[in-house]
């Protein structure tokens, strides 16, 4: 896969006695895919491919299994990019999240992001073309440090109280 999910691109500037070199070259982000074969927590690494937690060099998808995953507090988690397909839930429970993410966080049509308490996403850009829903605590608050980009389709709801949000931009 060779998309915005996959790839970092990086720029050296080097500066010698002969003068200045620019170069560039490309380094893939790994691509961990969940599986919820041990059932639906995050924290299991056994519910990954390959096998271990997502770290913030991974490309994390998110497909529509049987077991939708589950974070939960302490769990904060730094990905390279974070993509939920269709039919796919991630669930965030009993947690305010600081949610680490260097590229975009994209939801699929009928795929949904549902936060239970505070959100914070701390770089890079939420693209919604599903459900995003935010969910209890007394006034939760919603962080975004990139842009919120809203589909045709999308959904961001928050049933009942009133959301604080805060985003660079909202397309």
């Amino acid at each position: 896969m060779n998309n915005i999910f996959t790839r970092k691109r990086f720029f050296f500037i080097l500066v010698g006695m002969m003068g200045v070199s620019i170069t560039t070259f490309s380094s893939q982000l790994t691509l961990r895919t969940w599986t919820g074969i041990h059932g639906n927590q995050y924290a299991d690494s056994t519910n990954w491919s390959p096998m271990g937690l997502p770290r913030q060099t991974d490309s994390v998808v998110i497909p529509a299994t049987s077991q939708n995953p589950e974070i939960s507090n302490p769990q904060s988690p730094n990905f390279g990019s974070l993509h939920i397909l269709g039919g796919a839930t991630l669930s965030f429970k009993n947690a305010s999240i600081i949610l680490q993410v260097q590229g975009p966080i994209v939801i699929d049509s009928s795929a949904t992001l549902q936060i239970n308490e505070n959100f914070s996403a701390t770089t890079g850009d939420i693209i919604v073309n599903g459900s995003f829903n935010v969910n209890g605590g007394k006034a939760p608050q919603f962080l975004c440090r990139g842009n919120l980009i809203l589909g045709t389709s999308a959904i961001f709801s928050k049933p009942g109280e009133n959301l604080y949000a805060s985003v660079y931009h909202v397309f």
